[in-house]
C-alpha cells in the first residue's frame, strides 16, 4: 500500500495516481494493484489520510470499548475430536495443562460440559433428531441436517435465555464468503434474539459465542474477525444491550484442509492461528493436519504445538488488536463490517424460515462454492503442495469423512474441501 502523505490529499490524490502510474514501470496500471477482496469491495493500492479519520473515525471508539472490556486478553486454544479420537486420558490431560480444552473424550463422553460437533466440521456431524432439549445452536444444526430440528421448533415456542453458540463457521467451511458468514452470523442471532426476552438478552449477549472459521487469506481473517466484533458490538448496541464485545471462536478451515498435502496443513493452520490471535479471537480451535489414525497422537501433538509457537515464543497474545492504526486491516475491517450488516438487513426482511426452506440461501453458499472450485481447478486460487508445487514425498492423509447423503425437507449446507 502507498500513502500519500500530502497538505491536501483529497484535492491532489489524481496528480499523485499519475505520477505513481508513471514510475510503476511495469505494463500494469495501478488499477491492476486493486484488491478485490470480494464480490461486495475492493482495497485501492493508493490512499490519503482521509481514512480513518473520515468515514472510519468511529473506530477509535470502538478499539477503546473492546480493551476496555478485555483488559486481561488471552485466547484459549482447543484441540478438536480427530486429534484425540487415539489419545489416551494422560495426553488429554496434558493437552489441557498447556492450555487446550478437549472437547470430545475418546469414548465419546464429554470433557468440557458439551457434545461438539468438531468431527463434522471435516464432514462428520449427524445430530441427534431425537434431542428434546434447546442446543446451542438449533439454526446450524437444522441447516446441517436439512430440517429443523426439535430444539429449533422448541425454540419458536418457548423462551430461551440462552447463551447461544453459533456456528458461522458451517458457512465458511461449505464455501460461503467472508461477508456471507458475517451477515449469516448476525441473521442467526437475530433470530435467537426474537426467542428471549429483552433483560435475558441485555444480561447474557456478553456470553453468547460467534464461532467462524479462518482460511489462509492473512490479512482477510484478520479483518473479518475484527469486523465480527464491531458488528456484534453494533447489534447489541441497538438491541439496548450496550456494546458488548461478545465471545469470538475461531477454527482452522475445511475448505482449505488437504489430504493430498498433510504436512502442508500444518502452514496454513499456522497462518490461520496467526489471523485468530492477531484478530483478537478469544478462543482458538486447530484441527489435526492429518487423520491418518497410525498418526493420531502425533496430530494432537502438533495442533497444541502451534498454539504454543504462537503464544510462548512468538508471544502473539501479549497485546490485544496489535493492527490497531493500520490502514489495511482498518479498511478491511470498515469494508467488511459495512458489506456484512448492509447484507444483513436484506436478508432480515425475510421471512426466515420461509427463506431457508427455499433453498435461497444454500443457493448463494452453493454459487460461491462452484466459484471456489473453478478458481482452483484453473489454477487462479493457488494451494501451495496441493495443486501447485506438489511434493512426491507428501504423505498421504485419509480424506475427511462426509456424511452420507440422505432425503431432507429443504437443502443441506454440507461443508466441502478444495482437495477432494
Amino acid at each position: 500500500m502507498l500513502s500519500a502523505e500530502i497538505e491536501k490529499p483529497s484535492v491532489r490524490i489524481s496528480q499523485w495516481r499519475e505520477r505513481l502510474q508513471k514510475e510503476l514501470k511495469s505494463p500494469l496500471s495501478l488499477a491492476d494493484l486493486d484488491w478485490h477482496v470480494s464480490e461486495f469491495f475492493s482495497l485501492d493500492a493508493l490512499y490519503d489520510s482521509a481514512f480513518p479519520e473520515g468515514e472510519g473515525r468511529y473506530l477509535t471508539e470502538f478499539h477503546e470499548t473492546w480493551k476496555q472490556q478485555r483488559p486481561d486478553w488471552k485466547p484459549v486454544f482447543k484441540v478438536s475430536t480427530h486429534s484425540l479420537k487415539h489419545a489416551t486420558a494422560s495426553d488429554i490431560a496434558t493437552a489441557e495443562t498447556y492450555g487446550f480444552q478437549a472437547w470430545v473424550s475418546t469414548d465419546g463422553t464429554s470433557l468440557s460440559g458439551h457434545l461438539l460437533p468438531v468431527e463434522y466440521r471435516l464432514g462428520n456431524r449427524n445430530p441427534s433428531d431425537a434431542s428434546t432439549g434447546i442446543c446451542s445452536d438449533p439454526v446450524m444444526d437444522s441447516l446441517r441436517l436439512g430440517e429443523w430440528t426439535p430444539s429449533f421448533l422448541q425454540l419458536k415456542k418457548s423462551a430461551h435465555n440462552g447463551p447461544f453458540h453459533i456456528h458461522a463457521s458451517d458457512v465458511h467451511n461449505a464455501g460461503g464468503s467472508a461477508v456471507q458468514e458475517l451477515a449469516f452470523c448476525l441473521l442467526v442471532a437475530e433470530q435467537y434474539r426474537q426467542s428471549v426476552a429483552a433483560e435475558d438478552f441485555a444480561a447474557n449477549c456478553k456470553n453468547w459465542v460467534l464461532h467462524l472459521a479462518a482460511s489462509p487469506s492473512y490479512w482477510l481473517e484478520i479483518g473479518k474477525i475484527r469486523a465480527m466484533r464491531l458488528l456484534w458490538m453494533n447489534f447489541c448496541s441497538l438491541n439496548k444491550a450496550g456494546k458488548q464485545a461478545g465471545q469470538i471462536e475461531v477454527e482452522t478451515s475445511g475448505v482449505y484442509w488437504s489430504h493430498t498435502d498433510p504436512d502442508g496443513n500444518l502452514l496454513r493452520h499456522t497462518s490461520e492461528v496467526m489471523s485468530a490471535l492477531i484478530a483478537g479471537a478469544d478462543s482458538v480451535l486447530v484441527h489435526p493436519h492429518t487423520l491418518d489414525p497410525s498418526m493420531g497422537l502425533e496430530a494432537c501433538r502438533q495442533a497444541v504445538n502451534i498454539g504454543l509457537l504462537a503464544t510462548k515464543e512468538s508471544h502473539l497474545d501479549d497485546v490485544l488488536d496489535p493492527a490497531t492504526g493500520s490502514y489495511m486491516v482498518e479498511k478491511l475491517t470498515h469494508e467488511l463490517a459495512n458489506a456484512a450488516w448492509k447484507l444483513f438487513t436484506d436478508w432480515n426482511e425475510k421471512s426466515f424460515t420461509s427463506w431457508i426452506e427455499s433453498g435461497e440461501f444454500q443457493s448463494m453458499v452453493a454459487e460461491r462454492k462452484t466459484a471456489l472450485q473453478s478458481r482452483f481447478a484453473s489454477g487462479n486460487l493457488l494451494m501451495v503442495g496441493v495443486n501447485k508445487h506438489q511434493s512426491p514425498l507428501a504423505r498421504k492423509s485419509p480424506s475427511a469423512p462426509v456424511a452420507a447423503e440422505q432425503q431432507t425437507s429443504f437443502p443441506a449446507l454440507r461443508p466441502f474441501s478444495l482437495d477432494v
